[in-house]
């Protein structure tokens, strides 16, 4: 039997989970080898849900049941680990080191091409052409996808603008409009504070855009669209597939800015 990748059947689905499932779909993907060896009850348990919701769960992702989801789960898992080799050594010749980075990197390429909706992608870029300005935030190891989405964009939308250091992204999205729209871009290992800066953006009414892996799903849920990218082993992967996304955002942008100006002509 042939299953569907269950990380990305999760990515697909998770939102229009409940809350209770949601929290399932966290844990299964932060904690995705263990659950092999975890009856239902112990899933259930680690999630703080009945067993019932578990199963609804399973049968929510297509599967007919958790032993079912557990075949498909380590079906993926396997997967993912035959698509990426060891890390290379640092005693390794530099023409490893290269070829790993190279293989890293296309993997997370694939998997972020494999998530895309187009759809989603022409209502970000319609709502980013209406926005009086964009922001782009970011903390830790996402602030290198921050400023390379700042830096990319501004050829294009001089209304971009970006902040330096948590602190000044507090500032500045203290002045957010419900007209202005935000870009956050987040990694797996990303600091609580961007947690906070979310919320925030989110109470002044902005448009607000998560760019994320799939490992922090969680902070979806304040978002009011997520594009999900791979790299899934580690932020230098990701970034790689954060910067696709902004490229496709780029040149969406421009593809519009050229459609007004036929039609104004």
């Amino acid at each position: 039997m042939k299953y569907e990748d269950i990380f990305a059947a999760i990515s697909r689905r998770y939102g229009t989970f409940t809350r209770m499932e949601q929290s399932i779909a966290d844990y299964v993907l932060e904690h995705g080898k263990d659950v092999l060896s975890m009856s239902i009850s112990a899933l259930a348990q680690e999630c703080n849900v009945v067993d019932s919701t578990v199963f609804r769960f399973c049968r929510t992702l297509g599967v007919s049941g958790y032993r079912d989801f557990r075949t498909a789960l380590a079906v993926s898992l396997c997967a993912r680990e035959q698509s990426s080799e060891p890390a290379a050594a640092d005693s390794d010749p530099v023409s490893i080191q290269v070829r790993h980075i190279y293989d890293s990197c296309l993997s997370a390429l694939r998997e972020t091409y494999q998530l895309l909706q187009p759809g989603q992608l022409d209502e970000i870029v319609r709502r980013l052409m209406l926005a009086d300005r964009v922001l782009v935030f970011g903390a830790g190891k996402s602030m290198v996808s921050m400023f390379g989405a700042y830096r990319q964009l501004m050829l294009s939308m001089p209304k971009v603008h970006c902040a330096l250091n948590t602190h000044e992204q507090r500032r500045l999205c203290a002045t957010v409009t419900s007209k202005d729209a935000v870009i956050l871009f987040v990694q797996n290992d990303s600091p609580a504070s961007l947690a906070d800066l979310a919320r925030l953006v989110r109470s002044k009414g902005c448009y607000l855009i998560l760019i994320s892996p799939l490992a922090k799903l969680s902070l979806s849920a304040l978002a009011d669209n997520t594009l999900l990218c791979g790299g899934f082993g580690g932020a230098g992967t990701a970034v790689s597939a954060q910067a696709f996304l902004i490229e496709l955002i780029y040149r969406l942008y421009l593809q519009r800015l050229e459609n007004a100006r036929r039609a104004l002509m």
